[in-house]
């Protein structure tokens, strides 16, 4: 009997002290099944993937991802039960390249974009995970090079692009995430370089070209988009803006 008690109580220490130890160790899932404490994951090949903290299977505080070649990716700071988070994004050679905010995994607030030279190369506006706000590009001297109106996840109101010195080169304006009415390129003078209409995202109207001096140079007419001289040389080809250059998801 007393041999039986013994294997009793060295089988509960044992079970007691690999309990405690789980506890302490990494990786820990408490009996809900649910992540508690510090954690590591990796990749097939064995190297880090992500480090940090759980609380009740939501991650709490920083966070380190890395790429599968070793060098890390991106760092997080987790709050409100792990739906907010900050995070900056790194290229791999420890470069910032993008910096903003998660709600619920989804982008939200303003999202800033750096170059290789650690310059702002642009910045977007999310409303959780919807495009809203003015979208903007720069060139390297912090002049803004574009402007793009979104709300709720559609290009709306007056879109602008400038040239280095600050000066407009192209206003139009969008509803409904198509292109209506005016359009106008300018010269860095100032002068009109091309005006014409849009209706519906499609050229429609009368289309005019200007010389640098301000005098009509030439004209079409458009009608759903198709012209009266598809000959005539143009100054320009109106491109709708693609500003849209995100590079890192948080995984």
């Amino acid at each position: 009997m007393n041999v039986i008690r013994f294997l009793l109580f060295l089988a509960l220490s044992f079970a007691q002290f690999a309990y405690l130890n789980a506890q302490t160790s990494d990786n820990f899932v408490d009996a809900k099944g649910k992540k508690q404490g510090f954690w590591k994951k990796k990749f097939p090949d064995g190297k880090l993937k992500y480090e940090g903290s759980f609380k009740d299977d939501q991650p709490t505080g920083i966070f380190k991802y890395y790429l599968e070649t070793g060098e890390l990716k991106m760092v997080c700071f987790y709050s409100d039960k792990g739906k907010k988070s900050q995070c900056k994004a790194y290229d791999q050679k420890g470069r910032l390249i993008s910096e903003g905010n998660y709600f619920d995994k989804q982008k939200d607030s303003v999202w800033t974009y750096y170059n290789e030279k650690n310059l702002v190369l642009a910045r977007e506006s999310y409303i959780k995970g919807v495009k809203s706000g003015f979208w903007h590009i720069y060139y390297e001297n912090g002049q803004i090079s574009e402007e793009v109106p979104w709300k709720n996840g559609k290009r709306e109101g007056p879109w602008k692009q400038f040239y280095e010195d600050g000066k407009p080169s192209l206003t139009a304006t969008y509803s409904k995430d198509k292109l209506q009415g005016k359009v106008n390129y300018f010269y860095n003078n100032g002068k009109d370089k091309l005006v014409g209409k849009y209706k519906d995202d499609v050229r429609d109207g009368i289309w005019y070209y200007f010389e640098e001096n301000g005098n009509l140079k030439d004209q079409e007419i458009y009608k759903n988009g198709i012209s009266d001289r598809p000959d005539l040389k143009k100054f320009e080809k109106i491109d709708k803006p693609e500003s849209e250059i995100l590079r890192q998801n948080n995984e």
